[in-house]
């Protein structure tokens, strides 16, 4: 895990994007990459990497496809340099890079350290190579790791299967860094938030009897942990496509449900953190 302070690199009043999955070496690879990457430009953004930006496959990997993985980006080198390239715009706006499991494979590994070429690339000197990192952004505090496994509820309608996405993805992460705010995970190729939970309870003040709401500002004011009903907890979507004409993906010969494009976008307002939401793009 590295651990970082960064609030002077967060504006007070901004957003901070969450972006993960990538993917770049496939056929597959969605083009509206592209759009996250202006959206961020725009709106000055700042921006995580959350790994798996390429996709790094070797030809005996189980997952590997000649027909998808065919043509420009066969090398690995190559592949991070054309992530280099497409986050170029907003090089300035990144304030670390993460690996994943297609970064951080046994054989890839010993090669290339994909994510300090990128940087190298772009000629940045921020942190890179984790797989988890704790940031300090403002007066809060964003665990991000790549992670690992799946979540795929088989629930009965739309409603039930996304409450119990973001009850697994809780389960995940909430022991893991008890002192942020947000808890995010990548991998999953998914878009799920999972918001903070105000509970009303009953307490004595000056003798008397007294209802209230338990809030984030309660905790942030003690400098005790978070209850694990007051954080976000979200995963950062994908930009690999599930199913494409012509094109058989590993995601579509297993039957997964199509993969979900996009992005997770933090909202601060004066130096903490008020909202997290979905970019679907």
């Amino acid at each position: 895990m590295k651990l970082v302070d960064v609030s002077n690199l967060i504006p007070k009043n901004g957003t901070v994007a969450l972006i993960s999955d990538i993917h770049e070496g496939v056929i597959s690879r969605a083009d509206c990459i592209y759009d996250a990457i202006e959206r961020c430009e725009k709106k000055k953004s700042k921006v995580f990497l959350g790994g798996d930006l390429i996709e790094g496959r070797w030809v005996h990997h189980p997952y590997y496809d000649k027909a998808a993985q065919e043509g420009k980006f066969k090398c690995v080198a190559e592949q991070a340099k054309s992530v280099a390239k497409m986050l170029r715009p907003i090089k300035k706006n990144i304030i670390a890079t993460g690996v994943g499991n297609h970064e951080e494979s046994q054989s890839l590994r010993e090669i290339i350290d994909v994510s300090g070429y990128i940087h190298e690339q772009l000629g940045i000197k921020r942190p890179h190579g984790y797989w988890s990192i704790k940031a300090k952004i403002g007066e809060d505090r964003l665990f991000y790791t790549h992670g690992s496994g799946s979540v795929n509820s088989m629930a009965g309608d739309a409603k039930q299967r996304y409450d119990n996405d973001v009850r697994k993805i809780r389960r995940k992460l909430r022991d893991l860094a008890g002192d942020c705010v947000v808890m995010a995970i990548a991998h999953i190729h998914k878009l799920r938030i999972g918001k903070p939970i105000e509970e009303l309870t009953i307490v004595e003040e000056n003798g008397k009897q007294k209802e209230v709401y338990t809030t984030i500002d309660m905790y942030r004011k003690s400098g005790l942990p978070f209850p694990e009903t007051l954080r976000w907890y979200c995963s950062t979507g994908s930009f690999f496509r599930g199913y494409m004409e012509d094109v058989t993906t590993y995601v579509e010969r297993a039957g997964y449900a199509p993969t979900e494009l996009g992005y997770i976008e933090i909202q601060m307002h004066q130096g903490k953190v008020v909202d997290v939401r979905e970019v679907k793009l």
